[in-house]
């Protein structure tokens, strides 16, 4: 009878935190690329910045992308004043308002489509398909005419109710894929 002796159990390795140097070439073109591709980005951003921060006859006479001589802040000033609360306001109920319903409704139907076995249910989403399919350029003419007979005209919810109508396809399709991979069990 022989008997085997296990090798002794070691450590594994301890790895240093260090930096290890690079193996291969660096990617200088790469850089190079990546450091122009930030200045695109960058450069209107900048504009923009160093723009609000001058006044009208500056911004004519002297370099656009200058910094400001002395910063003035009437650009911000007659935002306020021309009411950019107001504003601010209506995009929140405009998209709290067309988010919220969309979510609820497209859920709801992603869940009795996938967990639901009804012919119906699966020519529903067909439907739900289909609605991708039209482009929301060819309906802006029959949604003007039925805005104004419903007399909605000049109101959020002449917004709200063509965004929830055209959001619900493209909703329906990601909740039906997100649902369908989540077990029965968890729903129970």
């Amino acid at each position: 009878m022989t008997t085997t002796v296990a090798p002794p159990v070691t450590a594994p390795p301890t790895t240093s935190y260090a930096r290890r140097p690079v193996k291969g070439h660096r990617n200088y073109l790469g850089g190079f690329f990546g450091w122009v591709w930030l200045a695109i980005i960058i450069l209107p951003v900048y504009y923009v910045v160093i723009t609000s921060f001058k006044d009208q006859g500056a911004y004519f006479a002297e370099n656009p992308l200058a910094p400001p001589g002395p910063p003035t802040f009437t650009a911000y000033q007659e935002v306020i004043e021309a009411g950019i609360g107001r504003y601010f306001l209506n995009s929140v109920i405009v998209t709290i308002g067309a988010v919220v319903p969309l979510v609820l409704f497209s859920f709801l139907a992603s869940y009795a489509i996938v967990r639901g076995d009804s012919r119906l249910l699966r020519f529903s989403r067909t439907l739900f398909l289909l609605g991708l399919a039209i482009p929301a350029q060819a309906t802006i003419v029959p949604l003007y005419l039925i805005i104004t007979r419903i007399q909605m005209y000049d109101s959020l919810g002449a917004l709200i109710l063509p965004y929830i109508a055209f959001g619900i396809p493209l909703t329906v399709l990601i909740l039906c894929n997100f649902i369908r991979d989540v077990p029965r069990e968890l729903f129970e």
